[in-house]
């Protein structure tokens, strides 16, 4: 709830969930992975309330098209095992 209300109020919803989860005992690969899911829902959720108050999506959409192949691939290359 309080990052639903900092992300109202000040755009930023993801300070008090990293909070959170930089306290739990979870192991870093699923800190990060919990943090993407979390800032992907977090901008979807964004752009299907800018299309219910009808602003100006296509400007929104096509940054959010031309940056989501660079999402998929930071995604894809943290699944990948690291060797040392």
């Amino acid at each position: 709830m309080l990052s639903g209300i900092t992300s109202a109020t000040t755009g930023m919803g993801g300070p008090p969930v990293l909070l959170y989860l930089a306290h739990t005992k979870i192991p870093p690969e699923r800190l990060r992975a919990s943090c993407f899911v979390f800032f992907l829902l977090c901008n979807i959720s964004t752009l299907v309330s800018h299309a219910i108050g009808d602003m100006s999506i296509p400007t929104i959409l096509t940054e959010y098209i031309y940056l989501l192949p660079g999402l998929a691939r930071n995604i894809i290359k943290e699944r990948e095992p690291t060797t040392s």
